[in-house]
């Protein structure tokens, strides 16, 4: 048997993704509130950040209810985004025990 050369991580990286009852992506939970609603607390957050653009200090994709890598392609948190965020508004997210423990 040959020595062993190197030794390769076989590690997975699972992204836990909010999701409804049916399975479909809930956007907008940003506070990860215990309730798993998408609430009041998320919307501050949102309208915090709504009219950012990537060059602003404090600007954060994380805030960016789209999903997308990049918040727009002119960079900025616009009316698009307040839209997907306001077809979320009120969802439960079914997995959000699972979310909040894989987050412990």
């Amino acid at each position: 048997i040959a020595p062993v050369a190197s030794i390769v991580d076989n590690s997975e990286t699972v992204v836990l993704q909010p999701e409804d009852a049916n399975g479909f992506p809930v956007l907008g939970w940003f506070t990860r509130g215990a309730d798993g609603r998408v609430g009041f607390d998320d919307f501050f957050l949102f309208v915090a950040k709504f009219g950012s653009v990537t060059d602003d200090a404090d600007f954060s994709a994380q805030y960016d209810p789209t999903g997308r890598s990049s918040p727009h392609p002119d960079g900025l948190v616009g009316i698009d985004h307040f839209f997907t965020f306001a077809a979320n508004f009120g969802k439960i997210v079914a997995n959000a025990d699972q979310i909040l423990a894989a987050l412990e």
